[in-house]
């Protein structure tokens, strides 16, 4: 519709451009013909939104198949097994290696990521049943207290007026609660290893690993399946720009199949 609005919109140029205005009738003429092109574009305009509007009431009524959290829960606790992954470290299995390389990657500008950072590295060390205080990171008096605020849940204003305040005091803020952290996993690392290989013991008692790893398989082709499939979210992939329309067209799809597909 768009192309047929610039072609029509070029033609109404090119005929206005070329009418008389040499004198008053011509001009009144003149006038009248932009007046009821203003009408017609009005008209059009309403139709539009109309359009528009039914469109997106379909949309808006569209709703996430409920299956596809169900069957996401269920792949979730299948990845339990990543848990006692004989290859992975304790430090490994609670993600405080991913967790603190994200924390030295935020700055000073972004500090709901690092606030969020933090609190995964607290929930990390609350899961294995070690529940930290303010005195556990007792590595600065500035770290101390910017903990011990995100540890009883400060509000974000209080949270960023502290943050500022302590970093221009002490600029080497986050670095001394990363060392921190990783000298608070190395005095309970023990504990941490017995935790893990604890739950695998009681986990072996009413299953078996290959079991839980096939059933992993299938619920992740499930869950694909379901995510590709699903309206709501394949519309809202597009609302949010993570798939392009353009991308979509007869045209790429056809351009995308002979470039994968040679042989058809």
């Amino acid at each position: 519709m768009r192309n047929e609005l610039d072609s029509h919109f070029d033609e109404f140029k090119g005929v206005y451009e070329v009418l008389p205005s040499n004198n008053k009738e011509n001009r009144k003429k003149k006038n009248e013909y932009l007046q009821e092109e203003v009408k017609r574009n009005k008209q059009l305009r309403e139709n539009v939104e109309q359009e528009i509007k039914s469109r997106l009431k379909k949309f808006d009524e569209l709703k996430e198949n409920s299956k596809i959290k169900t069957t996401f829960e269920k792949l979730e606790k299948c990845n339990i097994t990543n848990e006692w992954n004989e290859y992975n470290t304790s430090y490994e299995k609670m993600q405080l290696d991913y967790y603190l390389y994200q924390l030295s990657e935020y700055s000073k500008e972004d500090l709901n990521g690092v606030n969020n950072c933090l609190r995964k590295i607290l929930a990390a060390f609350n899961n294995v049943g070690i529940k930290l205080t303010k005195d556990d990171f007792d590595f600065s008096h500035q770290g101390s207290l910017y903990m011990g605020l995100l540890i009883n849940n400060a509000k974000d204003e209080e949270l960023k007026t502290k943050f500022e305040e302590l970093y221009w005091q002490f600029p080497e803020l986050l670095k001394t609660i990363e060392i921190n952290v990783k000298s608070i996993y190395l005095k309970n690392e023990k504990k941490i290893d017995k935790y893990y290989k604890d739950k695998y013991t009681a986990y072996l008692k009413n299953k078996d690993d290959k079991d839980i790893n096939s059933l992993r398989i299938e619920l992740s082709k499930e869950y694909k399946t379901l995510v590709h499939r699903d309206a709501y979210t394949i519309f809202n992939k597009f609302k949010n720009g993570d798939y392009q329309i353009n991308a979509m067209t007869d045209a790429t799809i056809k351009g995308k199949v002979a470039t994968y597909f040679e042989n058809g």
